[in-house]
């Protein structure tokens, strides 16, 4: 697989393109496919367990700068995590980021990784959207994708990692053994711990999610074009278009 992955690299250049919504291509093509997190996040609700987290804040106000920050904390968390993969020291003067790490760390040494790579950007023609998984590794014997986590389980999780198993599917011509999501913890008090979920692969679920999207959204075929911003303004003195007032 990690031939294969390589040999895929270098024969195709991914770009992502954000507009509110996130977008894959092979640069030089309008071929754009819609990401695997967009179609989730515009088709799946995350649930009852969700809707009361919102509830037991004072204001929606308050519970969406409390979901920004636990993003920053999941993206942090992820670009050291990705560092510590290839080998690097991290570091971080944040408790809780810290401690996420630490969980991480006790997965990585209690399990055989074979590192293959990370944030891989994935297309395929034949696949109706693309993305970016976190961890392509052969653990404990097999391939897997793997992603990490540092909030709670949602089943649109499952989903997701079905997705990312498609698209590596097609681009190596060989199947996802394990599918997992690797929940790490920030606020463990005695010894770090985490938890590895493998989910039941399932194409099935994911090709009905992208369909569903698809009617959800009228087969919107690319993304939506951005209107540049303009930095200078002058209104201008042409009298002659108003004589007629």
């Amino acid at each position: 697989m990690k031939r294969e992955i390589e040999l895929y690299k270098e024969t195709i250049d991914i770009v992502r393109h954000e507009s509110g919504s996130r977008w894959y291509a092979p640069v030089g093509s309008q071929n754009w496919k819609p990401s695997v997190t967009t179609i989730i996040g515009e088709t799946i609700h995350k649930g009852k367990g969700f809707e009361m987290w919102l509830g037991n804040h004072p204001s929606y106000k308050i519970a969406c700068e409390e979901r920004d920050k636990a993003a920053d904390r999941g993206t942090e968390v992820h670009e050291l995590a990705e560092k510590f993969m290839h080998g690097e020291i991290v570091e971080s003067d944040k408790e809780e980021i810290c401690k996420h790490l630490m969980s991480f760390e006790k997965f990585w040494l209690e399990n055989e990784v074979q590192l293959i790579d990370t944030e891989l950007f994935m297309w395929h023609k034949d696949v109706p959207w693309a993305g970016t998984c976190d961890i392509i590794a052969k653990i404990n014997g097999q391939y897997a994708i793997i992603d990490i986590k540092t909030g709670n389980y949602y089943k649109s999780h499952e989903i997701q990692l079905n997705m990312y198993a498609e698209l590596l599917r097609k681009i190596t011509g060989k199947p996802v053994q394990v599918i997992a999501g690797l929940y790490t913890k920030g606020r463990w008090i005695r010894e770090p711990n985490y938890q590895f979920k493998k989910f039941k692969l399932n194409i099935d679920i994911a090709l009905s999610v992208s369909e569903l999207w698809k009617f959800l959204m009228g087969g919107r075929p690319y993304p939506k074009a951005k209107l540049s911003i303009k930095t200078k303004f002058q209104i201008g003195e042409r009298k002659d278009e108003y004589d007629l007032l």
